[in-house]
């Protein structure tokens, strides 16, 4: 068995329980974290000695320096950049083989090619940098304030999808226009789909986005969030995007929440939906539930839907949606409603919908688009 990117300690020991050493026989598990503290705690459940314990180091510091100067020159060849190069290398030590940050302050850095520049960022930003997560969210976060406005925006909404999460880059380009993150150009020769195209190649050059070629449903190419810049995309977006698996977590959320996915509602109570209209103004909603909703739970869930006069994008694999559906009506704004098994024929009112872009509902196991 292999456990990944393992944070949280609680619960562990009850999973570990059946997995000691004695009753395990041949067995091999693999657990990877950023956390001493779980592996700790994995390795005395499991009664294995720490030496077991295998600690990662970064790259070695000629490949973080190549792997430097590939963002930070962007094609060019170094050696015609001599003052540039020795900062550059200099930052790279810094940085401590550290292969995600030191992508993106080379990608940070290409945008501008002044010594002065360089200079600085190595001997302030960089000047107390031990490669701690924290150092490493702090580099981070200084790279996101530095995007255009429209980027940040794009960037923060997908903290509302988990982490790992592939993106096709239609899909995403849809969600973003759907949610109304993309604004029609001021000129006028670009189409929005050609605005968001633009906007995700800007993301990934700069490695907010990994693309993996061939690793999407159907072997499509996907973009994937490395799980730091997934982390920081949820920092950042503290009171504009919230996902929740979990009611307790409503308490924590202000009112100003937007964009809003919903996990495994099926656990949720009336009451609990109940809790999601102190959401004002919510653009986006998405629920995913891997099990039947009940009934008093749709219900609450019609009122929220009916309530949210802002809405643009409804999103659901809830079987029973079609209830949902028929509170859609006065929700004048949608662009974007994905429903599962549901025709698209039953929805009514469709036509009402003077903005809607994308229509999606899957039935018998087919998808149509319109």
């Amino acid at each position: 068995m292999m456990f990944g990117k393992i944070k949280k300690i609680n619960e562990w020991e009850k999973l570990f329980a059946p997995l000691r050493k004695e009753h395990t026989v041949g067995s091999k598990i693999m657990l990877t974290t950023r956390m001493q503290s779980v592996a700790d705690m994995a390795a005395k459940v499991m009664g294995v000695k720490r030496d077991h314990c295998l600690i990662l180091q970064g790259l070695q510091e000629d490949e973080n320096s190549e792997l430097f100067f590939h963002h930070a020159f962007a094609g060019l060849n170094p050696e015609n950049y001599v003052d540039l190069k020795s900062i550059g290398g200099r930052i790279a030590r810094k940085l401590r083989g550290c292969p995600l940050v030191t992508k993106v302050v080379g990608d940070h850095l290409q945008g501008n090619s002044a010594v002065e520049y360089w200079s600085s960022f190595l001997h302030q930003r960089l000047e107390h940098f031990k490669g701690t997560e924290e150092d490493i969210m702090n580099v981070l976060r200084l790279s996101y304030y530095h995007l255009q406005t429209e980027l940040q925006i794009c960037f923060r909404y997908c903290c509302i999808f988990p982490q790992d999460y592939k993106f096709l880059k239609k899909e995403l380009v849809q969600l973003w226009i759907g949610s109304g993150l993309i604004s029609q150009p001021a000129n006028g020769t670009q189409t929005l789909e050609d605005t968001a195209q633009l906007f995700l190649a800007q993301l990934t050059r700069k490695s907010f986005f990994d693309l993996k070629c061939g690793a999407g449903r159907l072997n499509q190419d996907c973009y994937v969030m490395h799980d730091l810049m997934h982390d920081l995309a949820r920092n950042v977006s503290s009171g504009e995007c919230a996902r929740i698996d979990d009611p307790v977590q409503l308490k924590d959320e202000k009112d100003t929440v937007r964009h809003l996915c919903i996990v495994n509602i099926h656990s949720f109570s009336a009451d609990a939906i109940n809790n999601f209209f102190h959401f004002k103004n919510m653009r986006t909603i998405i629920i995913h539930s891997s099990h039947e909703v009940e009934n008093d739970v749709v219900c609450a869930l019609e009122m929220i839907v009916e309530s949210s006069k802002s809405l643009r994008l409804f999103h659901s694999n809830l079987r029973n949606t079609f209830r949902v559906a028929d509170k859609f009506g006065d929700l004048k704004h949608l662009r974007y409603i994905y429903l599962h098994q549901i025709s698209p024929g039953t929805i009514r009112g469709v036509a009402k919908f003077y903005h809607l872009m994308v229509l999606r509902c899957g039935f018998g196991g087919l998808e149509t688009e319109t």
